[in-house]
């Protein structure tokens, strides 16, 4: 029965969610709304309530009256029941109606994946006891934050509540991040030892990513990208700076091709820095194409970053492990195929 309701009103928070593109903003409006059809039911039940409060008086005069006689009792109950045009069970009804569509709400807020058929789904590329490699989508927080939309890890974990029938909450490390409108590769950690483990790969560089990128303007056949960046937590952007006051930031990259003024390259990420990519990039006036933060404002076109492949050792095992995903379909990739 929960499930039932939960897929009416999942299609409901699909429908708002399709119109706003926003999850957060679209919770907000189911909210008002569902808020808005339970209201003649609570009205229902405040009425009802008003009316048992008031006919109190008179049932305890009618048990006292008849309290050796229960059959006499109940005939006078129900009496004074249809006296007042009240049903005895009427504000039960009420509150079981809310019960189950409350419930229902729980369900689909608590697994909003499972009724939601158009959010982001997704993709598994490897799973055991241990860990997970998924395909992070662009434009997907990779943890909860302001925006309120729905996030990587929270859909990791509804994926492993649904998929192993775990109660309650499930486990999911995070190893490294993605910035949010850049899509690829990533690896979380289904338990804590493993998380550590990974953890401890990054921090000795046993921990390898490739990433593709298409950026402004022609560039040199290879090159090797060192500065020291500092971040600026309240404008969420990194700069150059000196070595006393930054971090090392280290890159390799490759020329992959050349096509239209815009060059492929592939990207060795040797330090993992805040926005490092995209920052060192545009530092040497070669931006990356649609990244607005840092300099080049093409117009709807998502940046042209992609984590396409991720090397480490199995935190268990300890084999070494590569995973890679081609690159998108989508422009300005698309255009060196």
């Amino acid at each position: 029965m929960f499930n039932f309701f939960a897929n009416i009103f999942g299609y409901l928070l699909e429908l708002l969610y399709n119109l706003v593109n926003n999850y957060g903003l679209a919770i907000i409006l189911f909210t008002i709304i569902i808020k808005l059809l339970l209201l003649p039911l609570s009205l229902k039940q405040q009425r009802t309530t008003q009316k048992s409060a008031k006919i109190q008086e008179k049932m305890k005069v009618i048990q006292f009256k008849y309290k050796n006689d229960p059959e006499k009792m109940n005939q006078e109950m129900m009496q004074l029941y249809k006296d007042e045009n009240m049903s005895p069970f009427s504000g039960c009804l009420t509150a079981i109606i809310q019960l189950i569509l409350l419930l229902s709400i729980f369900y689909l807020v608590r697994s909003p994946l499972t009724y939601m058929e158009k959010l982001p789904k997704n993709n598994i590329i490897y799973e055991d006891n241990h860990l997970l490699v998924v395909e992070k989508p662009i434009n997907i927080p990779v943890q909860a934050d302001s925006s309120r939309d729905i996030d990587l890890i929270t859909m990791l974990k509804e994926y492993r509540i649904k998929h192993e029938n775990k109660k309650g909450d499930a486990y999911i490390g995070l190893i490294h991040r993605l910035d949010r409108p850049v899509g690829g590769i990533m690896v979380f950690a289904k338990t804590s030892k493993s998380a550590s483990r990974l953890s401890d790969q990054i921090r000795n560089n046993n921990f390898h990513k490739t990433y593709y990128a298409v950026v402004d303007g022609y560039l040199p056949k290879e090159g090797k990208f060192e500065d020291y960046l500092i971040k600026n937590e309240k404008e969420n952007k990194s700069y150059v700076t000196t070595k006393d006051k930054g971090k090392y930031s280290c890159l390799e990259y490759k020329l992959i091709n050349i096509k239209e003024n815009l060059s492929l390259v592939k990207i060795n990420l040797i330090t993992g820095r805040s926005h490092q990519i995209r920052v060192q990039f545009s530092s040497r006036n070669h931006p990356l194409i649609g990244d607005s933060k840092y300099g080049n404002n093409c117009n709807n076109i998502n940046i042209a970053l992609f984590a396409s492949s991720i090397t480490f050792n199995h935190p268990t095992t300890k084999e070494k492990l590569t995973f890679n995903l081609d690159l998108p379909n989508r422009y300005p990739f698309n255009i060196f195929k």
